[in-house]
Order: structure tokens, then sequence, then C-alpha cells
């Protein structure tokens, strides 16, 4: 199937504003296959899908999974809380030959009746200062929203509760539909 450049019309919230980075802390032999390789749509939650932009997800030979936009991605997703809860960080990788793909973004992936939905991870508040108190930094663009890059795994989880405990925590934006399902 032909991967369309809306696809990242799509993708660009996500990739531009998905605001947890640091190292690729979690190896493949720590994720979970949650998501089934095979074709998806991503669009707004709730919102109907439309147009013939897919993805294709593959599963790689370490057991992460892998799609192609303009780049080639990799995703891990690890188990995170109560195993009920079904919610998971998804590291996501550009893979990049040239170098040892050391960077990663962070998303919180929950699946809920059958629904792969995508929260991109504000940093502000608490997220912000933890950061900037363990030694990662944060980045302003006054044209986007403010970026956090932990500098260690600790600091990430621990946030990462603590977003998940919050009564006004921010809602998945973003779904990854299957195709034909």
């Amino acid at each position: 199937m032909k991967m369309m450049k809306p696809i990242m019309t799509l993708l660009a919230p996500l990739l531009l504003t998905a605001c947890w980075g640091g190292e690729a802390w979690y190896d493949a032999k720590e994720g979970e296959a949650v998501i089934s390789p095979g074709d998806y749509r991503l669009t707004e939650v709730g919102a109907k899908p439309e147009g013939d932009e897919i993805i294709r997800m593959t599963r790689a030979a370490d057991g992460s999974l892998s799609f192609r936009t303009d780049t080639d991605w990799r995703v891990v997703t690890v188990p995170f809380g109560p195993r009920a809860d079904r919610r998971f960080i998804a590291q996501v990788q550009k893979v990049e030959p040239e170098t040892r793909n050391r960077d990663a973004m962070f998303l919180l992936l929950e699946v809920r009746d059958g629904h792969y939905l995508i929260t991109v991870l504000p940093c502000s508040g608490a997220a912000r200062e933890a950061v900037e108190r363990s030694g990662g930094t944060v980045s302003r663009d006054p044209n986007s929203a403010s970026s956090c890059d932990f500098r260690d795994r600790a600091t990430l989880e621990d946030q990462l509760k603590a977003f998940i405990a919050a009564p006004d925590r921010a809602q998945p934006e973003m779904e990854l539909l299957r195709v034909g399902a």
C-alpha cells in the first residue's frame, strides 16, 4: 500500500508535540506485542476514519513494531501500571542507520475496548519541574508546546504515574484504527 503525505498531517501533532523525550531506555524484550501487525489509520479520537492513508505496522525480528512514513520508525510498547488498566509507554524512535538510535519520544498508549488510544504527554507543571531538577532539559518553542528531555528512566516513570493519577489529565488525542476491523 502506498504511504501518502497526508499521514504526516496526522502524525505531525504527535511528532512535533511529543513532549516527552529521552534516551531509548526500553528494550524490545521488555515490550509487549499489544498492537498486532497489520494496516491502520491514525485518526483523531472519535473522528470517522477517512481517506486511504494507511500505516502498515510490521513486527521486527526483535519483537518491536515498525512502520514507515517518510522515515522508518520503531515502536516498543511496555506495560505500565496494573495489567488490568492496559496502559503502555510507547517508545517511538526514528530508525537511522547512521546513528545508534538513542533518542526516543514517549507517548501514553491505552487499550480500551479494543481501541488503541494515544496521548501526547504535556511538558508542563510538575513534569517540567522534575525534568529540570533531575538535570534534563526543557525546550520552549513559541510555535509549539514545550518539550521535556528526561535524563533518566526513573524520573520519566514517576512523572507518568503522576500524570495518570491526575484527575484532570489530558485525554487521548489520537486513535489507531485497524483497517477492515
